[in-house]
C-alpha cells in the first residue's frame, strides 16, 4: 500500500504536468496568431548566416567554397571589360561553345574526344551547342555520352541567322557569281554568310550564353595535341588577357575587298581615328602593328583564326564592339562580299584593346584544323605534355603564310631565328 505522503507527491507531479501543458498550449496559440512573435522566436533559435556574394561552380572532386566576388575593369582607354576574379582552385564562369549541325556529328565527336582527353576531363566545363535548326535526338544522345560537363543544346533565332530583308537579292546574286569566278571559298553558300554574320555579332547574346563570362570556341574536325595541365580561362584572368588565339594566318583578300576601308570609316565617324591609328600621345598601345604595315593605311590580311578562340564575352557585349558590328552590318558586306568573323574579330581586338591583352597559346598546347597546325617548339615541353605533333607541321613562323613571327616581334617574345622559314 502506498503511504499518504507518496500519494500526495504523485498528485503534485500530475498537477504540475497538467499546468505546464495548459501554459504551453496558451503560449503557442498566441504565437500562431502573432507571426511577428513567431519570427522573433525563430530568429533567436537559428544561427546568424550572412548571405554569400557569390558561389563559384567547381569540379566534382571539391567542396563548394563561398567567397566574395571581385570584379576589375580591364581593357583600353576606349573599351573597358569587366572581369570577375576567381580564387585559385575554383572554376571560371566559362563554357565550351560549338556551332554545328546534325550532319557534323562524326566530326564534332572527334573534337570533343580530343579536348576532353587533353583538358576537360579534369575541369568539367559546360558545353553549349548551337544550330539553326533543332538537334536530333541521336545527336544529343551521342554528345551527352561524350562530354564530362553539363551540356546545353540551343536553336539560333531566325533574326540572328536569316538574311535581312533589306539585302538587294539581285546585287547579292551578282556578288556570288563574281566571287565564284575568283574561286572564293564558300562563295555560293548562303549559310556560310549567315554563320559569319552570327559569329561576328550575335553569338554572345544567344540566350544559352547569357550567364557565361568566358567562352572557348570549339569546331568540328579540330585536334588538340598536348596535355593541357592548366585552366586557360583562369590563365586569361590572372594575366589580364581578354582575347586569346592560337594560329594567325592570312585572310583571303578577295573575301573582304572593302572591309578595312569600312573599319576606317567607322573609326572616323566615332572620332576614334587618332586613338587607334594615330602616332601621337592619344593613340592607345594597341596591336595595329600586327594587322597593318603602314600605320593603318592598308590591312595586311593578318587575322586570328577564330575556329579556336578563348575570349571574355563582355568584350563583344561592350557598347563599342556592338556599335562596330552594327556599322559593318549596315554595309551588307556579309552578303555583297563575304566578310568573315575572323577578320572582324581580329580588327576589333587589335584596334580596341591594348596589345598586352591579346594572347597567343601556340607555345602552351598544340592544335590543328584542316591544313593549319600549331605545335609547341620546345622539345622538353612536348615530352612533358605528351604532345603528339611534329614541329615541321607548325605554321607559326612560316612567313608569307602565318603572322606568328610578326606577333612575336610586336609583343617582344623571344623565338629562335632558326624556326623562321618561308612558306
Amino acid at each position: 500500500m502506498w503511504s499518504f505522503s507518496y500519494r500526495k507527491t504523485i498528485l503534485c507531479v500530475i498537477s504540475l504536468a497538467i499546468s505546464s501543458v495548459l501554459v504551453l498550449s496558451l503560449f503557442y496559440s498566441r504565437l500562431s496568431e502573432d507571426s511577428s512573435a513567431l519570427q522573433f522566436i525563430n530568429n533567436q533559435i537559428k544561427p546568424k548566416i550572412q548571405p554569400a556574394a557569390a558561389i563559384s561552380t567547381i569540379t566534382s572532386s571539391q567542396e563548394p567554397v563561398i567567397h566574395n566576388e571581385t570584379i576589375i575593369s580591364s581593357g583600353s582607354e576606349i573599351l573597358q571589360v569587366d572581369i570577375t576574379q576567381v580564387p585559385d582552385g575554383q572554376k571560371v564562369n566559362g563554357a565550351l561553345v560549338t556551332l554545328c549541325r546534325n550532319s557534323d556529328l562524326g566530326e564534332i565527336l572527334k573534337s570533343i574526344n580530343s579536348l576532353e582527353s587533353k583538358f576537360n576531363n579534369k575541369y568539367h566545363y559546360d558545353w553549349v551547342f548551337l544550330n539553326d535548326e533543332d538537334f536530333s535526338e541521336e545527336f544529343q544522345a551521342e554528345i551527352s555520352k561524350s562530354t564530362s560537363g553539363d551540356v546545353k543544346f540551343g536553336v539560333i533565332p531566325s533574326s540572328m541567322w536569316e538574311r535581312p530583308d533589306d539585302v538587294d537579292l539581285a546585287e547579292f546574286e551578282k556578288a556570288k557569281k563574281i566571287q565564284s569566278s575568283h574561286n572564293v571559298p564558300y562563295a555560293n553558300l548562303d549559310s556560310y554568310r549567315s554563320m559569319c554574320r552570327f559569329e561576328s555579332g550575335f553569338f554572345y547574346n544567344h540566350e544559352l550564353l547569357q550567364d557565361y563570362e568566358w567562352y572557348w570556341r570549339v569546331e568540328p574536325d579540330v585536334k588538340f595535341f598536348c596535355d593541357i595541365d592548366f585552366d586557360p580561362f583562369k590563365y586569361m584572368i590572372d594575366n589580364q588577357k581578354i582575347y586569346g588565339t592560337i594560329i594567325i594566318p592570312y585572310e583571303i583578300a578577295d573575301t573582304i575587298p572593302t572591309l578595312w576601308d569600312t573599319v576606317k570609316e567607322f573609326a572616323s565617324t566615332f572620332s576614334l581615328s587618332s586613338k587607334v591609328f594615330g602616332t601621337g600621345d592619344e593613340k592607345i598601345d594597341n596591336a595595329l602593328y600586327l594587322i597593318s604595315e603602314n600605320n593603318g593605311e592598308t590591312y595586311n590580311n593578318c587575322h586570328f583564326w577564330t575556329n579556336f578562340e578563348i575570349s571574355n564575352l563582355n568584350f563583344y557585349r561592350s557598347e563599342l564592339y556592338q556599335k562596330f558590328f552594327n556599322y559593318l552590318d549596315d554595309k551588307k558586306g556579309f552578303w555583297y562580299e563575304r566578310w568573315g568573323d575572323a577578320p572582324i574579330h581580329s580588327m576589333a581586338a587589335s584596334l580596341f584593346l591594348e596589345k598586352s591583352q591579346i594572347h597567343l597559346f601556340n607555345s602552351q598546347f598544340g592544335y590543328s584544323h584542316t591544313t593549319n597546325t600549331a605545335c609547341p617548339r620546345d622539345e622538353v615541353f612536348r615530352k612533358e605534355h605528351n604532345c603528339d605533333c611534329g614541329v615541321r607541321r607548325d605554321i607559326s613562323f612560316k612567313t608569307g603564310y602565318s603572322c606568328g613571327k610578326r606577333y612575336h616581334d610586336m609583343q617582344k617574345i623571344w623565338y629562335n631565328s632558326e624556326w623562321v622559314s618561308e612558306w
